[in-house]
């Protein structure tokens, strides 16, 4: 469903706020950092749906700005109610990372390795 939001709010000028499983919010930023959804900016503010909802699922607020190119890059709070991302979720290459910052910081360290002529 947010998928299909976001394709057809593609070009257009809009904010979606949707409170989702974050395992469907990182998938919907995904999709669109990967297929130009035009996501100017995005975060997702983790919420305590066993607390909440009485539900045991990861859950947050994910609020997306739609329209223009922005960064593949969105921040993640702890709650509703902080005020500093406790992390930054981003695209590297076409992979998902938790933490895109700490994941730029230690890029240098990710190689492949070459055993007798094949990379693995």
């Amino acid at each position: 469903m947010l998928i299909q939001l976001v394709k057809a709010l593609r070009g257009r000028s809009a904010t979606i706020a949707m409170l989702c499983k974050t395992a469907t919010a990182r998938k919907l930023l995904r999709f669109a950092w990967q297929n130009d959804g035009r996501i100017a900016l995005s975060s997702l503010h983790r919420i305590d749906a066993k607390e909440h909802f009485g539900a045991s699922v990861d859950a947050c607020l994910l609020i997306a700005q739609t329209g223009q190119p922005g960064r593949v890059e969105a921040r993640v709070f702890a709650d509703l109610v902080s005020e500093k991302p406790s992390q930054t979720l981003g695209l590297a290459g076409q992979d998902l990372v938790a933490d895109i910052r700490t994941y730029r910081r230690f890029s240098h360290l990710e190689g492949f390795v070459r055993i007798s002529g094949v990379q693995a």
